[in-house]
């Protein structure tokens, strides 16, 4: 659904442009050609594989003082819920519990969760370092597709 989306709004973009600027399709401006080339191959990496699917929501943490809930010099994301048969539920995360890393890749402001699983692909097995309490677990997930 998400890649028809996409070839819609491709079309529609690719009409305005061409009504706006119809010297641009005899000699296109630089780079075009390798941005369509891009998003055509998401579109069927994303069709083929899917989008990452780990079975969470959770609220990101910046490790400032005064964010609610308080968890004072820790960054992550604090796993608010889980989806019931969801990867992360199966790899025995629990609501709780803060994933601090992917595969060694410290979450920050910078690389939130988000950021770091749409750098994977459905059926990837992740390394997840989990703050559980006061310890810290690695927990291996296998993310699922969305």
């Amino acid at each position: 659904m998400v890649s028809a989306n996409l070839l819609l709004i491709a079309s529609v973009l690719g009409g305005l442009f061409y009504l706006l600027a119809p010297s641009w399709w005899d000699t296109p401006p630089a780079g075009a050609q390798d941005m369509g080339a891009l998003l055509l191959r998401n579109v069927k990496l994303e069709h083929l594989t899917g989008t990452p699917y780990l079975g969470i929501t959770y609220q990101e943490l910046n490790g400032q003082a005064g964010e609610y809930p308080p968890v004072p010099g820790v960054a992550g994301a604090l796993i608010t819920s889980l989806a019931p048969g969801g990867p992360a539920a199966m790899a025995g995360l629990t609501t709780g519990d803060v994933i601090l890393a992917i595969d060694a890749q410290t979450l920050s402001r910078e690389t939130p969760l988000v950021k770091v699983l749409l750098d994977r692909r459905a059926g990837d097995r992740v390394r997840l370092l989990v703050q559980r309490s006061q310890d810290q677990v690695t927990i291996e997930v296998v993310l699922g597709k969305r």
